[in-house]
């Protein structure tokens, strides 16, 4: 019995030890985080720079590549590697691991629905950490160009640093909007958004089910959240709804299939008989899950659309959880959650923008410019450290130009 005592004993002071051991290493992990994230941005910048129209880039370890079978032997394996969009099946990135120095991220300059009249301007795809995305644009497509339409996914466990989670980002050139179609779903872009997927519970799953009397499976949800300016889910359509800075959708995504051009069958698509979700506006503190995302330089800085400064305090999984009529978070651990309505009315809209018409974004913000250093004042002799932040795309400058419609 004594030994019975002792042992149990030496198990429970084993697990406090070891309970101790993590709440300090968690604690040294969330204190490195913004440095770990910044340096690998940059270095993604220093990686990246000057990517050409319709190329992807590898930015940080680790990041896979599947070509197609016609150009498989082209290679995609070590940071700075470039390959054309065209070449590419699928692009795969690695979840963030700070002590191995990983975080899987790749970059992309997608021309979409852009004229050639606009050789400097297109769109910035960046994947970050335990995501995927895949090509669904036949080299034989001639409506459309390489990664304009595409499946994606990504993880919902969350990441080790808050601010930094798995996602797409997609950024559009200032001033123009630009069309995408993301698991089947037409998006127009008027600035920046956040592609992410969302592990909805069974509760709300059938919930969905029952009220759209779907006969498909709810895999997953497809959310949509915009970061800058707006999105507009439909466009064109008596559906469309407009998305704004601070704001998020969501829309059912069904079973695996083989729809992509990588031959496997591990692409979702959005089912049509579930429509998305009313427009949610985000609180602070759902908006400081990019926070270590803010200012990062694409084709213009991101930037965050708090109402006031906050910072991320808990760990953010992207799980839905449902408390009638609304499906808000649980109140230990935020998580992206989505408003429930029995219909979804598009928001009001006096003109609907042709699809290949690009409209020039309001804004009130003018472009940084750098000062030039005086013309008398002589450069120092030593080597100088590279910058603390470097554009993670810097397209060619061009001459502005009149955009022109793509029939």
């Amino acid at each position: 019995m004594r030994r019975a005592s002792l042992f149990i004993a030496a198990v429970c002071a084993f697990l406090l030890l070891a309970a101790v051991q993590f709440q300090r290493s968690a604690a040294q992990v969330a204190e490195s985080c913004p440095t770990f994230v910044a340096n690998a941005l940059n270095t993604v910048g220093n990686n990246c720079g000057g990517l050409e129209r319709n190329n992807a880039c590898y930015g940080y370890n680790t990041v896979e590549a599947e070509f197609l079978a016609a150009l498989s032997e082209l290679r995609f394996q070590q940071p700075a590697d470039r390959a054309d969009l065209a070449s590419l099946a699928r692009i795969t990135t690695s979840p963030m691991q700070t002590p191995l120095n990983e975080w899987g991220i790749a970059l992309m300059s997608v021309q979409a629905n852009l004229p050639d009249a606009l050789p400097g301007q297109n769109v910035v795809f960046m994947l970050l950490g335990d995501s995927e995305i895949e090509n669904a644009v036949a080299p034989d497509d001639t409506e459309h160009t390489p990664m304009q339409a595409f499946y994606f996914r990504t993880s919902a466990a969350g990441t080790e640093c808050l601010g930094a989670p798995d996602s797409l980002i997609v950024q559009g050139p200032r001033g123009l909007k630009v069309d995408i179609t993301a698991n089947g779903a037409d998006i127009r872009i008027g600035s920046t958004i956040a592609l992410r997927s969302v592990t909805p519970t069974d509760e709300i799953k059938t919930r969905l089910q029952d009220e759209f009397a779907l006969e498909d499976e709810i895999v997953s949800l497809m959310e949509v959240t915009t970061l800058d300016g707006e999105a507009i889910l439909n466009p064109d359509t008596p559906q469309e709804q407009h998305v704004p800075a601070g704001s998020r959708a969501y829309r059912c995504l069904t079973t695996p299939d083989d729809l992509g051009m990588d031959g496997a069958a591990n692409d979702n698509t959005v089912l049509e008989e579930c429509p998305w979700t009313a427009i949610e506006e985000m609180e602070n503190s759902e908006i400081a899950t990019f926070d270590l995302l803010e200012d990062t330089l694409l084709n213009y800085p991101i930037e965050l659309p708090y109402e006031f400064d906050a910072t991320p305090t808990e760990t953010v999984a992207p799980e839905a959880t449902l408390v009638s009529p609304t499906w808000q978070p649980p109140t230990d651990t935020p998580t992206p959650t989505f408003t429930f309505t029995a219909t979804f009315t598009p928001l009001p809209t006096s003109t609907l923008t042709p699809s290949h018409t690009f409209t020039p974004l309001p804004t009130d913000t003018p472009v940084p410019t750098h000062t030039p250093l005086p013309t008398n004042t002589p450069l120092p002799t030593e080597t100088l450290p590279p910058p603390t932040e470097t554009p993670l795309y810097s397209p060619e400058t061009i001459e502005p130009t009149e955009p022109t419609i793509r029939h």
